[in-house]
């Protein structure tokens, strides 16, 4: 136990640094309106526009090549306060529609940026518009997977699982349309390409609670040690409830000798 005397002195103590802690969250935010404000080049960004006439004049607004020169610094400087102005600048990217989306990534491949700056602002404009249409982003930008450069490739599995969630009959047959065309060949020796594995993963995990036997054809395209490096990746999304036909699906398509270390870690 403290003495009073010095208790008294600690809580003194600790509530100056909460206002002076305060202090510096007021000065914080008065800079971020600041910068909100100059990124927008009219209006913070955390005004909602009200009816889409306004909407689209605020996303008109964006000036995207200074937006990008400002990620750069951000970035060099690592500064939290700028953190938390990308978080807002964020919520005014949810506030546009499909089209301003489209629209906003024609902009930034149009203009000469450096190949971080384009790929930092692509990455902000891909997650919204895969909210708003998974199907669009994979077939406009399926050749990302065989671009070293892009960072969209990166956010494609994301729209294969929401397109999937809204229609696995047609999303799978995307898939196998882009297979044959050789837009997921490997380039490595073992011939393995990571991105067809998540995608696979992807689909397969869709597939076999509703459809296992559209999971095990899936399955059955496959060399078998992909086939248990596929499966291996989804025990952490296993429910429960799922487990048997999952269990099931494993007996089926993996060599006796290779199910245990799949099975074993099914929890």
């Amino acid at each position: 136990m403290l003495p009073p005397t010095v208790a008294l002195l600690v809580v003194g103590t600790w509530l100056g640094v909460q206002r002076r802690s305060i202090s510096t969250m007021e000065q914080d935010c008065a800079t971020l309106r600041q910068q909100i404000t100059n990124d927008s080049g009219s209006a913070p960004l955390h005004a909602r526009a009200a009816g889409s006439d306004k909407t689209s004049k605020s996303a008109a607004s964006i000036h995207w090549e200074t937006i990008a020169r400002q990620f750069d610094e951000r970035q060099r400087a690592g500064a939290t306060a700028d953190m938390r102005a990308m978080l807002r600048f964020d919520k005014k990217l949810q506030a546009m529609t499909r089209e301003e989306l489209i629209a906003g990534l024609d902009e930034i491949a149009a203009l000469d940026l450096s190949a971080n700056s384009r790929s930092m602002l692509e990455q902000t404009l891909i997650g919204p518009l895969i909210e708003k249409d998974p199907e669009y982003v994979l077939r406009h930008f399926v050749d990302c997977i065989q671009d070293d450069a892009s960072g969209i490739k990166w956010h494609l599995s994301n729209a294969m699982r929401d397109w999937a969630k809204q229609d696995p009959a047609k999303t799978d047959a995307w898939f196998d349309q882009q297979i044959a065309a050789g837009k997921f060949d490997s380039k490595t020796l073992d011939g393995k390409n990571p991105f067809r594995m998540q995608f696979e993963g992807v689909m397969i995990g869709i597939w076999f609670t509703s459809d296992p036997s559209a999971a095990g054809h899936r399955l059955e395209a496959l060399p078998e040690d992909q086939r248990v490096e596929v499966l291996s990746g989804l025990l952490g999304s296993v429910k429960q409830e799922n487990q048997a036909a999952f269990t099931q699906l494993v007996r089926d398509q993996v060599p006796a000798q290779d199910q245990s270390q799949i099975l074993n870690r099914l929890k």
